[in-house]
């Protein structure tokens, strides 16, 4: 089972805020900013046309719940959305980076050069999503 599989079925530490039967959503343990979360199918996917249509509506449906969850817990000035292909899927399986972002954050796509404080935060941002998802009904 690839490290994809093994994280979208909590089969390895993760810190999950949401899934259904297709996915699962997690946070990224080197994020960009807090609240960067990943969106990976469940079964074995390793690019973005491989999903069933139904799949890939789902995945339409839990972006738009994710980016207003982010929008409505952090009040980021934007969200950025990456889904990388081919060599530069770095997992060898399907997932869609959802990222919150703030003017002059520095953000460029690849391992930042100052990692946020991943281990100190992840645990009280996955509850701090998890209650707002109670909330919002998702």
């Amino acid at each position: 089972m690839c490290l994809g599989c093994r994280l979208a079925n909590n089969e390895l530490g993760v810190y999950k805020v949401y899934e259904n039967s297709f996915f699962s959503v997690i946070l990224d343990k080197a994020p960009f900013n807090e609240g960067h979360l990943l969106i990976l199918p469940r079964r074995h996917v390793k690019e973005i046309y491989d999903l069933t249509l139904e799949e890939l509506n789902n995945l339409s449906d839990i972006l738009r719940s994710m980016s207003k969850l982010l929008q409505e817990t952090f009040n980021p000035d934007g969200i950025t959305i990456i889904q990388n292909g081919g060599i530069f899927n770095d997992l060898s399986h399907l997932h869609v980076n959802v990222i919150p972002r703030y003017e002059n954050d520095g953000f460029n796509y690849g391992d930042p050069e100052n990692k946020y404080c991943a281990n100190l935060i992840l645990n009280k941002t996955q509850n701090k999503l998890i209650e707002k998802i109670k909330k919002l009904k998702i």
